[in-house]
């Protein structure tokens, strides 16, 4: 989830991204784009801080 977390911030450049990691990044925008009233999303501190 690490991986994905800067394509989903913006910091990376997704075309240059491995494929897993592309493909990775199409399915968490998918199940965020489903829910209709609650959506949480976990990462590790650690990870998650130098993409905040």
């Amino acid at each position: 989830m690490h991986e994905v977390l800067g394509l989903l911030s913006r910091q990376q450049d997704a075309s240059k991204a491995l494929f897993t990691i592309q493909r990775a990044a199409q399915l968490v925008f998918v199940g965020a784009t489903r829910p209709t009233h609650l959506l949480a999303f976990a990462a590790h501190w650690t990870r998650a801080a130098p993409h905040i």
